[in-house]
């Protein structure tokens, strides 16, 4: 982002590259004028498509979009820190979603894995879910996903309107692969949701 480096360079700044997509700037020592000097340069920059923001009393949050790269810009004034996020081929703001009106009472179930790790599914109000990461590679820990998703379900054929791997540590996202081989079939995934880094 080259409009800001005369903002970054007058900054303490540590960069990440946390993968080919994503580089977050990170500002300690940042006041609510440097939060509001980074996005008034990023709105005088051409990220004047402002799609979300937030005014808390201890967080500011402003999100933009210029064609397909989206920039988030959080200043925390309890640490005061200043974080710069861009990503190119941004998805975030693709995610809209809209509920098909109530059906059943919204429900989050902790699955009980065979061993360790995570897997939560959470029932949404229009009967879909949301699956979190799922646990390790045995199938016993498919099944359970599987049968609490569809006792769950008001319908036939349970939707899974997103499942989020959090991270790629086997304990976490390895389930997919059995759950998708042994009930792909009998059920709806609309999207799958992961940004996992480069090694």
């Amino acid at each position: 982002m080259d409009f800001l480096k005369s903002f970054f360079e007058s900054k303490n700044v540590t960069v990440n590259n946390t993968n080919k997509t994503s580089t977050v700037y990170y500002i300690e020592n940042a006041f609510e004028a440097d939060f509001e000097e980074c996005t008034k340069i990023l709105e005088d920059s051409g990220y004047n498509k402002r799609k979300e923001s937030y005014f808390g009393a201890n967080h500011r949050y402003k999100a933009y979009q210029s064609e397909d790269t989206g920039v988030f810009v959080n200043f925390y004034k309890n640490t005061n820190v200043l974080t710069v996020l861009k990503e190119s081929d941004c998805k975030f703001f693709e995610f809209s979603d809209s509920l098909g009106g109530v059906r059943v009472k919204p429900q989050i179930s902790q699955i009980h894995l065979e061993d360790f790790g995570m897997s939560y599914a959470i029932r949404l109000s229009d009967g879909r879910y949301i699956v979190i990461d799922g646990g390790r590679e045995f199938e016993p820990d498919a099944d359970e996903l599987f049968k609490t998703i569809k006792e769950g379900s008001p319908d036939e054929k349970p939707v899974i309107a997103a499942w989020i791997l959090t991270h790629a540590h086997s304990d976490h996202f390895h389930c997919v692969m059995p759950f998708m081989d042994k009930y792909g079939e009998l059920v709806t995934v609309e999207r799958f949701m992961y940004n996992f880094p480069e090694r």
